[in-house]
């Protein structure tokens, strides 16, 4: 349900999360400025994965972006 957006419920969630990958098959990401827009997503633990295109997103497209995603926390854990 989007509108209108349990926005106490999903900022609650938000705030738990370490780091956060919104996916949208949109390449202007809507969704993402849409949720920026009614609740605080951290700039800096957020990732947007958005492209535009008829076909839909498969399962594999989206775990090469949450494995992109660790990979990135794991080389700055490693090199911090």
């Amino acid at each position: 349900m989007l509108m209108p957006l349990p926005a106490a419920e999903m900022q609650a969630f938000v705030d738990s999360c370490g780091e956060l990958l919104v996916v949208e098959l949109s390449h202007s990401g809507q969704f993402h400025q849409y949720l920026r827009s009614q609740i605080d997503l951290p700039r800096q633990r957020t990732r947007l994965y958005a492209r535009s295109g008829g076909k839909t997103l498969s399962v594999s497209e989206v775990m090469r972006e949450v494995r992109l995603l660790a990979g990135e926390r794991v080389k700055t854990e490693v090199l911090a």
